[in-house]
């Protein structure tokens, strides 16, 4: 199981690395678009300011365990996002992905688990982000929508004078949809590829153990073996004295 993961990361680290520039890229042109555009009278859901009632959480865990903490780590990320919620008195909903997930929340009727999104003001993606082979960092990424009055940018990347062809609404409805569906295949793929780690990870914890282990036995057995045979010789000396 140790090389089966250990492949497997290598297609997956790739596939992270590879897609980040696009999902960066994106995110820094739609804000800065979004950013030329807050003087103007433009009507898009996704970037309007309003309040929060109730929020949907979309935890992100594994279909499989022998991954050390994975899948804990990003529920206990996802419990605590919870009580927050809860002691600050807006609604949630969560939606999981993952058949640990999954099964956790199915068991815990007191939260509210949904399929589907309706009626919500803000989704938040709780993953796991993949920094490393050997580090890992739970993550809840709250910026799904682009609101202008939270819009900042550390260098302008574009002139700040913009003259657009088409009408900017057109603009927007055609980035965002794409902004969103980049956001939630990057942290698919983020997720994935810490699962592999993570398994590759745990196998090497569980052979170097299963060793250490070997050894230990290899230890006790031999040190029984050699208090048998030298009771048996005391016993042979013993018994020759007696006869003696």
């Amino acid at each position: 199981m140790k090389l089966v993961a250990a492949a497997k990361v290598r297609r997956a680290q790739e596939a992270v690395v590879s897609g980040r520039p696009f999902s960066e890229t994106l995110v820094e042109v739609l804000y800065n678009i979004n950013e030329q555009l807050q003087t103007e009278d433009v009507d898009v859901p996704l970037t309007r300011v309003h309040p929060v009632r109730k929020i949907a959480l979309v935890v992100v865990t594994a279909d499989r365990g022998l991954c050390g903490g994975f899948n804990n780590n990003i529920i206990k990320k996802a419990e605590q996002r919870i009580r927050e919620l809860s002691a600050l008195g807006i609604a949630y909903t969560v939606i999981s992905v993952g058949k640990k997930g999954n099964s956790y929340f199915q068991r815990r009727p007191n939260i509210p688990v949904d399929r589907f999104l309706e009626d919500v003001d803000k989704v938040e993606l709780l993953y796991t982000k993949f920094v490393s082979l050997l580090f890992r960092l739970t993550t809840n990424e709250r910026k799904l929508t682009v609101e202008r009055e939270t819009v900042r940018t550390p260098t302008p990347a574009f002139s700040p004078i913009l003259q657009f062809e088409q009408d900017p609404v057109q603009i927007l409805d055609a980035l965002l949809p794409l902004y969103l569906n980049s956001q939630i295949l990057r942290a698919l793929q983020e997720s994935l590829a810490s699962e592999f780690a993570a398994r590759m990870t745990a196998m090497i914890n569980a052979t170097d153990n299963a060793v250490e282990l070997r050894r230990t036995l290899s230890i006790v057995y031999n040190r029984e073996r050699q208090a048998k045979i030298t009771g048996g010789i005391l016993e042979i000396v013993a018994g020759a004295d007696a006869l003696s």
